[in-house]
């Protein structure tokens, strides 16, 4: 078998997640073990916090009776308080595995919830790059809380609370992205000929691939087949498709792990934990806006993903389009 059992999603959507969760456990664990009552803001930003003592044991063992080696036992006996004290290699391997299982951790509970926000807020790249209609129709969050389900119990419940935990992603969609208009930025729609040409191959897409057609107002999610067929058939968008879904996989995770780093803060403050000062409050501030910045990332390449697939079905010269007729023009196959 020729193919790297190890994809670039499994670096980038799990491995890097899952290290800086585990660094970020790491980072914050003295703080909550400093012997104070309360803590600055300004301590989760703080390098200061972060200390691990590596040691190499096997030397140690190597020449027990040496000077080096009882200044070494000695070094680990007076930091044993404030440090972690553990062999090399082992830290290394732990550190990677731990990261892998935690990356897919992240990943899972990131689809449930960023993802879920996005798709509610915005719906999918396949619906509004496709769409001739107002942008608004598309960013809307509560259209789509009350038409589908309100009346359930649970969705309604999870909704609310992935809105309150998730608030930087609540912040922007609802206020920065409506009042720097970045909402409708983000769902444009595709210029009319190129909706023309792509909805023409998909609509004849069925027919190469011997399925049923979609349905005209493309309300199902018939770009799943789409995506599956130009991967398989047109092998040219493979590597930017794969780095488009590690990309955004990758932000989607960054955006999940700074809210919840976000949320502790606010937790902590909350149980009078957490002192904000002025310096805390700008740091709290700028970190929202990174969280929204790496949101805005994922979106983007979200988009592009969807994108590729149409793009690449649309240079396909296996499908043919179908005609399409008007009072001003005529488009052929």
């Amino acid at each position: 078998m020729n193919k790297n059992p190890f994809s670039l999603y499994d670096f980038l959507g799990y491995l890097f997640p899952g290290a800086i969760l585990l660094m970020m456990m790491v980072f914050i664990k003295p703080i909550f073990f400093q012997g104070k009552q309360s803590v600055n803001a300004s301590d989760f930003f703080s390098y200061n916090q972060f200390k691990v003592c590596v040691y190499d044991f096997d030397k140690i063992k190597e020449t027990p009776k040496s000077v080096k080696a009882k200044k070494f036992q000695s070094e680990i006996k007076q930091n044993a308080d404030d440090c972690y004290t553990i062999n090399k290699g082992v830290l290394l391997i732990s550190f990677i595995l731990f990261s892998y299982i935690l990356g897919h951790l992240v990943s899972y509970f990131s689809s449930q919830t960023v993802e879920y926000i996005s798709n509610r807020a915005y719906k999918y790249p396949s619906k509004y790059l496709l769409s001739q209609d107002h942008p608004h129709v598309y960013y809307n969050y509560f259209h789509h809380f009350h038409s589908e389900g309100w009346y359930v119990m649970g969705p309604c419940i999870w909704r609310i609370i992935v809105l309150i935990v998730f608030f930087p992603i609540t912040l922007f969609v609802f206020l920065l992205g409506k009042v720097f208009n970045i909402n409708a930025y983000i769902t444009r729609s595709l210029d009319e000929y190129l909706i023309i040409c792509i909805e023409s191959k998909i609509y004849s897409l069925p027919k190469n691939l011997k399925v049923q057609n979609p349905p005209i107002n493309l309300d199902f999610d018939f770009h799943r087949i789409l995506m599956h067929y130009v991967y398989t058939n047109i092998p040219e968008s493979q590597r930017k498709a794969d780095n488009y879904v590690a990309l955004y996989g990758f932000l989607r995770c960054i955006t999940f792990i700074g809210c919840i780093y976000f949320d502790i803060i606010v937790v902590l403050y909350g149980l009078g934990k957490v002192v904000l000062d002025g310096t805390g409050i700008v740091e709290v501030a700028v970190l929202i806006l990174l969280i929204d910045s790496f949101y805005m990332a994922y979106l983007k390449f979200y988009r592009r993903f969807t994108l590729e697939n149409y793009m690449a079905l649309l240079s396909d010269t296996q499908v043919q389009g179908y005609v399409y007729e008007d009072d001003d023009n005529q488009i052929e196959k």
